[in-house]
C-alpha cells in the first residue's frame, strides 16, 4: 500500500475543511464517515466542522485487519461523547439496513478501497445524502502497487458516468460532488 505524506495528509483536511465549511458552527448537522480506522478524520471532522453541540457524526467501519484501531478510534472520540457514535459493521452490511431517507448533510468516504466496495458505498450512500449536501471521497487518485481492481478511481469515474444530476470538484486527491 502506498503512504501518503504528512502534508498531503494536511491538505487534504485543509480542502475538506473548504468544501464543508458551510457547516462550521451550524446546529444540527449530520455527517457520515465511511472508514474510520483510528479516527484521524473524525477526530478534525469534531474538531473543525461538527462544532456546535448538537451536531452529530456516524462512523461506520468494520476494524477487522487492526484491530487496535478501534481502541485508538474510542479513546480518541471519547471527547465528544454523546456526538459520535462508532459503529463496527462492513459499510455495504450498514448502508443496505438504512431506510432511504436524506439525512446526512455530508458524507465522507474512505473504506475498502477496492473498486466494488467504493462502487457500493457510492450508491448507498448518495440515497441518504440531503439534496443540498456533499458526498467526499478520499484517495481518489491513490493506486497500489500490483492490484488494478483496488482503485478508488475506477469506482468513482464509473459512479460518476452514471450520475447526470451531480456536480463535481477534484482537489488533494479527492473527489467531491453535490446535487445539481
Amino acid at each position: 500500500m502506498s503512504r501518503i505524506s504528512i502534508q498531503d495528509r494536511a491538505d487534504q483536511m485543509d480542502q475538506m475543511q473548504k468544501w464543508l465549511k458551510v457547516y462550521v458552527g451550524q446546529p444540527n448537522i449530520k455527517g457520515l464517515e465511511i472508514g474510520s480506522h483510528e479516527g484521524g478524520s473524525a477526530y478534525f471532522l469534531m474538531n473543525n466542522i461538527l462544532t456546535h453541540k448538537t451536531s452529530t457524526l456516524i462512523c461506520v467501519d468494520p476494524w477487522l485487519r487492526h484491530p487496535e484501531a478501534e481502541t485508538v478510534f474510542r479513546i480518541k472520540m471519547e471527547k465528544f461523547a454523546g456526538r459520535v457514535t462508532g459503529i463496527r459493521s462492513n459499510s455495504f452490511d450498514w448502508l443496505i439496513k438504512q431506510p432511504i431517507s436524506p439525512t446526512f448533510d455530508f458524507i465522507f468516504i474512505d473504506g475498502d478501497h477496492t473498486a466494488s466496495a467504493i462502487l457500493d458505498d457510492a450508491i448507498l450512500c448518495l440515497r441518504l445524502l440531503q439534496k443540498t449536501g456533499i458526498l467526499i471521497f478520499d484517495d481518489y487518485l491513490w493506486q497500489p502497487k500490483f492490484k488494478t481492481t483496488i482503485s478508488p478511481k475506477i469506482a468513482i469515474d464509473a459512479f460518476l458516468s452514471c450520475q447526470n444530476n451531480l456536480l463535481v470538484s477534484f482537489a488533494c486527491r479527492q473527489a467531491a460532488v453535490r446535487f445539481k
